[in-house]
């Protein structure tokens, strides 16, 4: 098996979009998210509740649809097995309710390119998170850090 050609800094452009997983929401991930949070408020989980509150029906966790949005489940992950080094951090606006049935879409557009020395530097990307209609659900950004090339790597 070929190992997957890796991606350092140098190797992103301005305006490179990626895309992930399509997923469909069920009653399952909302569980799932519950459980591992903790995060049993009932605007999630009972309907009664959630059409008392103005919603059509229980709406997403919003960190549920962010942790969707993880650069690490795009497949384009997989190449950056050697240069990733860490998250430094993310910003997010929920743009529209996200229900039980809905499909999403993650989004990635590469914003910003920003050596910070001759090992390292950022990537900043734009999300975004797009539902069955095609209408944004989530924007934000991710911040990473990722590895420079070095000059005995050849490049892409």
């Amino acid at each position: 098996m070929t190992p997957m050609r890796q991606r350092y800094l140098e190797d992103f452009k301005l305006g490179e979009t990626f895309r992930s997983l399509t997923r469909t929401l069920s009653e399952k991930h909302y569980a799932l998210f519950a459980e591992m949070t903790g995060d049993k408020h009932p605007i999630h989980y009972d309907a009664a509740y959630a059409r008392q509150q103005g919603w059509q029906a229980p709406i997403a966790h919003g960190l549920m649809l962010l942790g969707m949005c993880a650069f690490g489940a795009a497949q384009i992950s997989e190449e950056l097995n050697e240069s990733m080094i860490a998250m430094l951090g993310n910003d997010v606006r929920y743009r529209k309710p996200v229900f039980i049935g809905d499909t999403v879409t993650p989004e990635f557009k590469v914003t910003s390119i920003e050596p910070k020395d001759n090992n390292r530097g950022v990537l900043r990307l734009a999300i975004s998170l797009y539902n069955q209609r095609n209408e944004l659900v989530l924007e934000g950004t991710h911040v990473l850090i990722i590895k420079r090339r070095a000059a005995d790597r050849p490049s892409l």
